[in-house]
């Protein structure tokens, strides 16, 4: 299974994480959310008009500029953890127990390097809490459609 998934994404916790017999099945995502989590969206980002995210809610307006300054929040942890916003993103999700395997995409030789060394990362119950608190004031991104 490939879900969607991230910390602006989490339907799939109650719709296919908690199901019966869920727990040690493989569910593979990608946890940078259509950029978002990469940590390269300011408010002025705008997307090309044939770019999906260029009609969603979730990414202009009043929706996208209070998820970037979420993200700006987890920034900050992140730099304290001394990980990027997308390897937060990224052990954030591995540290769910539901979770296997977060695949992630890359660019270039660069993205892949500093992606590789979350494997070494762990985030602390407290951290985990930090960013439970951060994530309270997102908007949480839903399907297209919904």
């Amino acid at each position: 299974m490939q879900p969607p998934y991230s910390l602006f994404r989490r339907e799939i916790e109650t719709e296919i994480l908690l199901l019966p017999g869920r727990r040690h099945r493989s569910v593979r995502i990608w946890p940078t959310h259509h950029r978002l989590l990469g940590g390269s969206c300011t408010p002025q980002t705008t997307f090309a008009p044939n770019d999906w995210r260029s009609q969603h809610e979730s990414f202009h307006g009043e929706n996208f500029a209070r998820n970037v300054a979420v993200v700006e929040g987890l920034k900050h942890l992140a730099a304290r953890q001394r990980m990027s916003i997308a390897q937060l993103a990224i052990t954030w999700v591995l540290a769910q127990p539901a979770i296997d395997v977060a695949i992630v995409g890359a660019r270039n030789p660069e993205q892949l390097t500093q992606t590789a060394v979350v494997s070494e990362k762990h985030l602390t119950p407290e951290t985990l809490q930090e960013i439970k608190s951060v994530m309270r004031t997102a908007v949480p991104i839903r399907r297209i459609g919904s």
